[in-house]
């Protein structure tokens, strides 16, 4: 390794040298937000002895996450900083405060290709000598095998003392008590008061093998969820968690799960451990015996054998490897109009449907699913219609277009005046902050001061690089109408509508889907209708102008689903009878299978649209209907309507 040198660096626009510093610390429990400042001090002293003469401006990037992570925002930023050309100094405390591994390699292989000289005084690393490169991936191997021995210690030593005390403790569960200065599980020990609530619904489970029952009890009692829970309501999912829990036989264990490096993303990943747990006896937690435990637990598991999602040809998950939140549209991307709720796969068990994400917990009466792929559809056919109307105003995009061109908009300045202020604003507050720990030292609150700081520059550095991404140059936007809709039809329309890609990149020009629920006047179930808007001006990543996008924007509302017969015919069946035709007349000239009561019933209807003084036999159902047997949700005890906190219903 090179040995580290100092050698004057002068800015690349002769008058003031810019210096990017990446701070960085992983977050842990025993790690200080002190330990930023002292990066960013450290990196100004190397700057200092770096540039002479010159006055010098800083970019600091200070975040906290993993080392090894490759999907931090953070990297996008640091390299779409380095491919400006712009920098003269990348200042790194050490290799590792980049990444921890030889993606880091890379990020400085562009800094030096556009000119960036790259410093890491810790690691002896100055891309001014000729061995940089081999000194990095030397750095770069150094500090992911020191996090591979931290780890294989770590783990060798908490499962040691859990074998041997009962050392290692996780999160305690529902009914147990641990005392704060508790370091092993025979420190614990059940709550008096909820030994025979816990027993009881074991006993309940035995005889029904129903956990939506056993959490019916445990909130009719008052029993209280565990206190790190995210869910504060008992449902069936936590009761068959619950008691699937070995600690309630008295025997805790460890090592059910371990994690595994995805190195595509450098995350690491929770699996199951194939080597299986290791468990200790306990003798004051055994709540229920051993027998009988592993009895009700192999019940529960016949019962539920067969359930949830089929194994694939290969005997595996079909969902295995694939990120949670990665979905086809419109899943996860439509919401149900009544609570702002998710629209999510499997409604009402039916795979190809789509469900509000409320009535799965009984926050909502919604619970009429939507065919997705038929949704999907319809999607695209407005879009393709959009884009057929919009060659017939040729003329009027490219006006506006080259409008644009001529003079930004006022918003755009607007937006970037505003920005400007808030980051000259916390520029000053963190000089001030500083200068105020060097002459007093730490006082009360400075942690939480600098904070708060912290976030107000990770959100600043999130709104630069939107507004960077959206302040493209009006010469960026199409300039014809042509151009736009062969953008459009070789970046999104030529997918799979049911691909993955599609589902991540049509919500950029479909920004809202709203379903709600529409029902015959005379009565009956009701039927999903669905609103939602196209923006063209989403396909490009640019802040377009607001005449264009008035222009390429347009609001639809579609009825995914067949209208019932008695709707349907209901105009030609009134027409021929207006006419003369009996009902056996009718019958024989409409061209669809029919009988003489389907005709009554269209008759009934139209009669009820006569009475309202409507053209449209549906109408909006703004409650849930009490008159419709099959729609009953509303009525268990468990159902109680609530909206998503700040969700505001549109317009319809």
């Amino acid at each position: 390794m090179s040995i580290y040198r100092t050698q004057k660096t002068e800015p690349k626009n002769g008058h003031t040298a810019i210096v990017l510093n990446p701070a960085r610390i992983s977050g842990c429990e025993n790690q200080k937000d002190e330990s930023l400042e002292d990066q960013q001090e450290h990196a100004e002293e190397v700057a200092e002895e770096h540039v002479e003469g010159f006055e010098i401006e800083y970019r600091v990037i200070a975040t906290k996450g993993k080392g090894e992570d490759l999907e931090r925002p953070e990297l996008a930023e640091i390299e779409a900083q380095l491919r400006t050309g712009e920098i003269d100094l990348l200042i790194l405390e050490d290799i590792g405060r980049l990444v921890r591994g030889t993606e880091a390699s890379r990020l400085i292989g562009v800094a030096v290709d556009h000119g960036t000289r790259v410093v890491s005084p810790n690691d002896g690393i100055d891309t001014a000598d000729d061995s940089w490169e081999e000194d990095v991936i030397s750095a770069c191997r150094d500090h992911v095998g020191h996090n591979v021995h931290t780890s294989k210690r770590i783990k060798k030593k908490t499962m040691l003392r859990f074998k041997r005390k009962g050392q290692s403790t996780p999160l305690p569960v529902a009914g147990i008590i641990k005392p704060e200065d508790s370091k092993s599980y025979f420190d614990w020990s059940w709550d008096e008061a909820s030994k025979p609530i816990i027993l009881q619904g074991a006993s309940d489970l035995r005889r029904h093998l129903n956990c939506s029952a056993v959490a019916d009890y445990f909130e009719s009692v008052g029993f209280p969820v565990g206190r790190y829970c995210k869910n504060k309501k008992w449902d069936g999912k936590m009761v068959r968690r619950f008691y699937n829990n070995p600690i309630l036989k008295g025997m805790p264990e460890r090592g059910n799960m371990h994690t595994v490096k995805r190195h595509q993303t450098g995350q690491r990943r929770s699996v199951k451990n194939p080597e299986g747990p290791v468990s200790i006896t306990v003798p004051n937690l055994e709540l229920i015996p051993p027998s009988e435990f592993d009895e009700l637990c192999a019940a529960l598991d016949e019962k539920n054998k067969g359930r949830g999602r089929k194994p694939n040809a290969k005997g595996e998950d079909p969902l295995k490897g694939i990120q949670r939140k990665r979905t086809r549209f419109p899943g996860q991307h439509a919401q149900c109009w009544y609570c702002g709720r998710q629209l999510v796969w499997g409604g009402n068990g039916i795979k190809e449907n789509l469900q509000c994400k409320g009535s799965r917990n009984w926050m909502c009466w919604n619970a009429v699913g939507v065919n997705g792929p038929s949704l999907t559809r319809y999607i695209v056919d407005a879009i393709n219609g959009l884009l057929t109307e919009v060659t017939s105003f040729q003329e009027q995009f490219q006006a506006i277009v080259e409008a644009a061109a001529e003079k930004p908009g006022a918003r755009i300045q607007a937006q970037e005046k505003m920005l400007l202020m808030d980051e000259n604003q916390l520029a000053i507050e963190q000089k001030n902050f500083s200068e105020s720990l060097k002459r007093l030292g730490p006082f009360p609150g400075s942690e939480v001061t600098l904070a708060e700081l912290m976030e107000r520059r990770k959100n600043l550095l999130i709104r630069r690089a939107k507004f960077s991404r959206k302040s493209i140059g009006p010469s960026d936007l199409p300039a014809t109408a042509s151009e736009l809709i062969e953008l459009l039809r070789t970046t999104f329309l030529s997918l799979a509508i049911d691909s993955y890609e599609f589902g991540a990149m049509l919500p950029r020009i479909v920004p809202g889907v709203f379903l709600y629920l529409v029902r015959l006047v005379d009565g009956g179930p009701c039927y999903p209708r669905v609103k939602f808007k196209v923006d063209l001006t989403g396909a490009f990543e640019s802040n377009a102008p607001e005449e264009l996008q008035a222009l390429l924007s347009r609001e639809f509302t579609v009825d995914v689903f067949e209208l019932p017969k008695r709707a349907r015919i209901r105009n030609e069946a009134m027409r021929l009878l207006g006419e003369g035709c009996n009902r056996k007349q009718v019958i024989e000239r409409i061209d669809e299978p029919l009988s003489t009561k389907m005709i009554a019933s269209s008759v009934q209807l139209n009669s009820c649209m006569e009475e309202l003084g409507i053209d449209d036999p549906l109408k909006f159902q703004a409650e849930p209907p009490n008159d419709y047997k099959k729609f009953r949700k509303h009525l268990n005890p468990r159902y109680k309507f609530s909206m998503t906190e700040g969700y505001i219903r549109p317009e319809l």
